[in-house]
């Protein structure tokens, strides 16, 4: 297992997915149901690897550990970096029921909302986590993408309003402010 930590480590700093590839495809089919390949697909996609590369090591990831805590780092990932949202949906259903209102479950609602998935499908999770993180910074991205992805407005109006009472003067409520104008 120290390659992945090693190639992991490779990918982080910067190095070339073109130079591990073949390592990455020789762990991976290694080592398929291990937890910790959860780090390789991550840093893999975030270096910019080929989505078609890692495809099935993450459908077969997530059939796996559908309710793992680090499931939703591939779930995020993966969408961030194009992937199909019908790849995820189920395990990020499945992710949300059991986390609905942990911290990092931002990270997981704005990577479905910004890459086009359905907002039915995470719409009620967002408002658990609003509810519970109204004031909190990274309560604005969760906002932004609702919006973006023409989520109803007054869904999050009362929260919009309580992130612009709580940082009036942060960089990042001007978009908020905006927004609040058209509301």
């Amino acid at each position: 297992i120290e390659a992945e930590y090693l190639i992991v480590t490779w990918l982080k700093a910067g190095g070339s997915c073109e130079l591990v590839e073949t390592y990455i495809r020789q762990w991976l089919n290694k080592f398929p149901e291990e937890l910790e390949a959860e780090f390789l697909i991550v840093a893999w996609l975030k270096a910019g690897g080929s989505r078609a590369a890692v495809e099935e090591d993450v459908k077969n990831w997530l059939q796996k550990y559908p309710e793992d805590i680090k499931t939703e780092f591939v779930i995020a990932e993966w969408l961030k970096n194009g992937g199909a949202c019908e790849l995820v949906e189920d395990s990020l259903k499945k992710w949300l029921t059991k986390y609905p209102s942990e911290m990092e479950t931002e990270f997981a609602l704005v990577a479905w909302l910004d890459a086009g998935g359905d907002k039915e499908t995470v719409r009620d999770y967002l408002l658990g986590w609003l509810e519970k993180y109204p004031e909190e910074k990274k309560t604005q991205f969760v906002i932004v993408s609702w919006l973006d992805a023409n989520g109803e407005r007054e869904l999050v109006r009362e929260y919009m309003e309580r992130w612009l009472n709580r940082f009036p003067e942060e960089k990042e409520s001007s978009l908020l402010k905006e927004i609040s104008k058209s509301v």
